[in-house]
């Protein structure tokens, strides 16, 4: 394995150590009140005006750009001390492949749905040649992007359309996954990328577990999108890259920064003391923050909550808007890129934080038959108003068997029944003259198709 290091200076944020204690910061929640964000926007000279939402991410902005503000950048009258040298930090990894898929979906959350891949993105990020002063930097590289055509349900449904902005027309012209994976493979190789036994030198970066996990971690919080879609379309040969150890961003971003944010808290409370063993150290995104939570499992002693979606980690990094349209792949996978650039900046070491079990090791959901098979029934669905509106269609067929079966029994002898079991037809119903019997076979006629050929059509 090729090892990479990265530099970092020693005026970071972490390693610094002042005179004089900094300024109090005030303090950010969405339990505030307006009054409240104001008074702390005031506090640090920024504009007042707006609504809730707008004060609260304009002062969390605020807050997080102090808090990784680098203080050698901040002009002041004190005579610059001479640099120290530069401290390397190693890398573990060459590369890193951001990626984040769309898939097919329907409204509501329907986690355990047979989704399938319909856009496949992926950014390269590499380290840079060292500097003069023997600094890495994270660089974006080259990036991968096909659509794909899902086979098991073929039509979007207007809601992944609007969603995803992916239409009919583009997932038709498109590649099946494992079609779609040749091509893939072949820009990997391009880079160096995988071997025999899987990446080469490389890890998964993506925004949660939900892309490539495949295992059960809260329940009912489960999508699995890539070993779902193996199992939807098994290609062959079977890719051997999907496994192993991988980099949720949300929890790298949040270690880190909760990180930042304790050792500055500690320098504060404590600005004569000269920084310990631990300030001095990088920081790793493996690190899990070590929240203490109390019987009713409220999170204290832990600073701010730095758990995001993709442009709130933009906003905690300084990063600013969203770069370009969400639930876009593409963009999507380019923002994570962003995100994990703006972290290896700070010193920190880009470490996995997640595994991912290989094919077939990992959970089943209960539609998954042989390799390629998908016995889907919508009772399997998570999705709560739509088992709600089956449950009132299989008890209105209830009572319309009900009043079937009475209809049938009414009106005949114990000889007329044994002589037309198994015949329905009009001398089965009572003749009062009109034409009500001949309506009722109709109907029952009508039922009977619908009980044979379309059991339990699912929704489309």
């Amino acid at each position: 394995m090729t090892t990479a290091t990265q530099g970092s200076s020693s005026h970071s944020p972490e390693a610094s150590s002042s005179s004089t204690p900094p300024s109090p910061t005030p303090k950010v929640s969405k339990k505030q009140t307006v009054d409240q964000l104001r008074e702390g926007l005031a506090q640090l000279g920024l504009e007042t005006k707006g609504k809730k939402e707008t004060l609260w991410r304009r002062l969390l902005d605020a807050v997080h750009r102090a808090a990784l503000r680098d203080p050698s950048s901040e002009d002041d009258d004190e005579v610059e001390s001479p640099p120290e040298p530069v401290k390397i930090v190693k890398q573990p990894y060459r590369s890193y492949l951001c990626f984040d898929v769309e898939a097919t979906c329907r409204p509501g959350k329907e986690f355990d749905y047979p989704n399938e891949i319909i856009e496949f993105p992926v950014v390269l990020l590499r380290w840079s040649e060292p500097d003069e002063d023997g600094k890495k930097t994270l660089q974006k590289i080259d990036s991968f992007r096909s659509y794909v055509r899902p086979t098991w349900r073929p039509t979007l449904t207007d809601f992944c359309t609007s969603l995803t902005g992916i239409t009919q027309h583009t997932v038709d012209s498109s590649p099946t996954f494992p079609q779609m994976l040749k091509d893939m493979e072949k820009w990997m190789d391009k880079w160096d990328l995988r071997s025999d036994k899987g990446l080469n030198d490389a890890i998964w970066v993506t925004d949660g577990p939900w892309d490539l996990r495949m295992t059960l971690v809260y329940p009912g919080s489960h999508s699995d999108f890539v070993p779902k879609q193996l199992h939807i379309t098994p290609p062959s040969p079977f890719p051997n890259y999907f496994h192993g150890p991988y980099l949720n961003i949300k929890q790298a971003v949040q270690s880190v920064l909760s990180e930042i944010y304790r050792r500055q808290a500690y320098a504060t409370e404590h600005p004569n003391d000269a920084p310990n063993e631990r300030a001095l150290s990088a920081i790793s995104t493996a690190k899990v923050s070590n929240l203490v939570k109390d019987k009713e499992r409220k999170i204290k002693e832990a600073g701010p909550h730095y758990y995001f979606n993709i442009p709130g980690m933009c906003h905690a990094l300084g990063l600013g808007e969203f770069e370009g349209r969400q639930h876009s792949g593409l963009d999507d996978a380019s923002n994570i890129a962003r995100i994990l650039i703006a972290l290896s900046a700070k010193n920190v070491v880009i470490e996995p934080n997640g595994t991912i079990a290989k094919a077939g090791q990992g959970r089943r959901y209960a539609w998954m038959g042989e390799r390629g098979e998908v016995k889907w029934e919508e009772w399997m669905s998570s999705n709560k108003p739509l088992k709600e509106a089956l449950k009132a269609k299989e008890e209105a067929e209830k009572d319309a068997s009900a009043t079937d079966k009475e209809a049938k029994g009414h009106g005949k002898t114990d000889e007329e029944k044994e002589e037309n079991v198994g015949d329905i037809s009009a001398s089965s119903v009572p003749d009062n003259g009109n034409d009500e019997g001949k309506s009722l076979v109709e109907e029952k006629g009508e039922e009977k198709v619908v009980d044979i050929e379309k059991p339990n059509e699912p929704s489309k």
